[in-house]
């Protein structure tokens, strides 16, 4: 009966949130963690209830062993969906023991409940300074990490062609590169949004020791201009390279304090 309960409660929360498209507005103690998915337990679909071991804030080493035990909780909606579920849900759906995430956690104020947000698997994890396939070394520096409202923060990502060969590419438009914030509910800014590129195709090249440095200003507002909420953000960066293989670096973890 009390599981039952428990998945009525979470389902009402997902149709609430699916309607919105983003956690309550009295959500409290955002957390990015990176874990190690323990158990599932699938409730009703899309709702599953997941135990995950080894919780740290993301991209530290941090203390493991630590358990946390969460409900699934929508993202985005998938575009053309037939059914009411969105991308996050059906994420956590899928998730199986042993498998080592990236996610979004939230709870209510006065709550002990966490719910899971936004997710991504991160394999076995993975070195920033290791390069990757094509010998590029991709990382991403926010300046500050901690900031308050109405301020803003420097976004810098460097990819520097560790390898001994001449690193080639095309990008499909003059668009070379790109920022992204997500946060408990997904996206709420990009840099690309909103402009134009030109539209033929662009031909690069990162010599043997060369580093490419981009950089950009976030003034803490959505792609729709409202201020982005205190709570933490992930932020992300990567080449736009034509082909399956993006040179991307480790996401940093955003902080917008409270005033």
């Amino acid at each position: 009966m009390r599981a039952s309960r428990t998945a009525q409660f979470a389902i009402a929360m997902l149709s609430v949130c699916a309607l919105y498209g983003q956690a309550p507005a009295r959500a409290n103690g955002y957390r990015t963690v990176e874990a190690v998915v323990e158990s599932v337990r699938r409730l009703s679909h899309p709702v599953v209830q997941v135990t995950l071991r080894d919780v740290r804030p993301a991209g530290s080493a941090g203390q493991r062993g630590a358990r946390v035990v969460a409900l699934s909780f929508p993202g985005q909606s998938s575009p053309g969906a037939a059914r009411p579920w969105t991308e996050a849900g059906e994420a956590a759906w899928q998730l199986k023991p042993g498998e080592r995430i990236r996610a979004f956690l939230w709870r209510q104020w006065g709550s002990e409940q966490w719910y899971l947000g936004r997710l991504e698997r991160a394999g076995q994890g993975s070195d920033p300074e290791r390069p990757g396939e094509k010998g590029l070394i991709a990382t991403l520096k926010v300046t500050p990490e901690r900031v308050s409202p109405g301020e803003s923060v420097q976004m810098t990502l460097t990819v520097r062609n560790a390898s001994e060969t001449v690193y080639s590419y095309q990008t499909a438009t003059g668009q070379q590169y790109d920022f992204q914030v997500d946060g408990p509910a997904g996206r709420i800014w990009q840099w690309s949004h909103g402009k134009l590129f030109t539209t033929a195709i662009v031909q690069g090249s990162i010599r043997p020791g060369e580093s490419k440095v981009y950089s950009v200003e976030w003034d803490l507002k959505d792609n729709s201009g409202k201020p982005a909420p205190p709570g933490e953000y992930r932020v992300s960066a990567w080449l736009t390279v034509m082909g399956d293989e993006r040179p991307a670096a480790e996401p940093v973890t955003l902080v917008v304090k409270r005033s």
